[in-house]
């Protein structure tokens, strides 16, 4: 009979501790947020960092900021602040463990026009984007409607992964998507103020 437990015992059990941990807190700001957290998949990726250059080459001069609303754990604005240097990327999470993973992966590319916050984006005044990226959930589609209407923004891009706003907007642009979660990229414009 030992009377110790192997060195690897107590490693084992934190592990254990941080699994679990990890699993708790998934599904705590999943139920809170009623949105999982779902990474966008690459062909939706490419479709939304073409869809931000041309944004970009359309509006020659112009400095432009991006939310991405629930960024989750940043390869999203990753992709896109990597691609377009000249769009001030901010990405927008609740759940502490994906902003915390956002944070890294900010620090290691070590971008400048990158960052992100960790808050609740509801609360958050998106009235200065001039794009808006966003993967939210059929359920909260209108919700973001009625944020967007009430903090808008001339000429603002609204950048939809799959699920589309109510019907009151209509897409001026619908992209299809060869993934397996996302059928579509959704292009909004939003031109009252």
């Amino acid at each position: 009979m030992e009377l110790f437990a192997p060195w690897w015992a107590d490693f084992e059990f934190l592990f254990q501790l941080l699994v679990a941990i990890t699993a708790v807190t998934y599904v705590y700001y999943c139920w809170r947020t009623r949105v999982p957290i779902v990474p966008t998949q690459a062909p939706a990726r490419v479709e939304i960092v073409a869809a931000v250059k041309a944004e970009v080459a359309a509006r020659p001069g112009e400095k432009l900021k991006l939310y991405d609303l629930g960024s989750g754990t940043g390869s999203l604005c990753l992709a896109v602040a990597r691609a377009v240097p000249a769009v001030e990327v901010i990405g927008l999470e609740l759940a502490w463990p994906a902003w915390g993973w956002s944070m890294l992966k900010q620090k290691w590319s070590r971008l400048n026009n990158l960052s992100f916050m960790r808050g609740d984006f509801w609360r958050h005044d998106i009235s200065d984007g001039d794009i808006i990226l966003c993967y939210l959930g059929v359920i909260i589609m209108p919700q973001l409607s009625g944020k967007l209407l009430h903090e808008p923004r001339a000429h603002r891009l609204i950048i939809s992964n799959t699920f589309p706003l109510p019907k009151e907007w209509q897409p001026f642009q619908r992209r299809s998507v060869p993934a397996m979660l996302s059928k579509e990229v959704l292009l909004y414009r939003q031109n009252t103020v």
